[in-house]
């Protein structure tokens, strides 16, 4: 699975299987906005067809949910 991005991020602190909360520089989205990452972990996600695939490295940047 090859996303093409930079980094990965949620919003959703439950959408995470491992979570640790820890500073980090703010990161920049795609609107130019700098935006406060609060965690990071790894997420699974569910593809077509019903497989799924752990993505290690998910930030919590949870004002994108806004």
């Amino acid at each position: 699975l090859d996303s093409g991005a930079s980094y990965h991020v949620t919003p959703f602190r439950s959408q995470f299987r491992s979570y640790t909360a820890r500073d980090f520089e703010p990161v920049c989205v795609g609107n130019s906005q700098h935006c406060a990452i609060m965690g990071i972990g790894s997420v699974e996600l569910t593809l077509p067809g019903g497989s799924t695939k752990q993505i290690k490295l998910y930030l919590c940047v949870p004002i994108l949910g806004h």
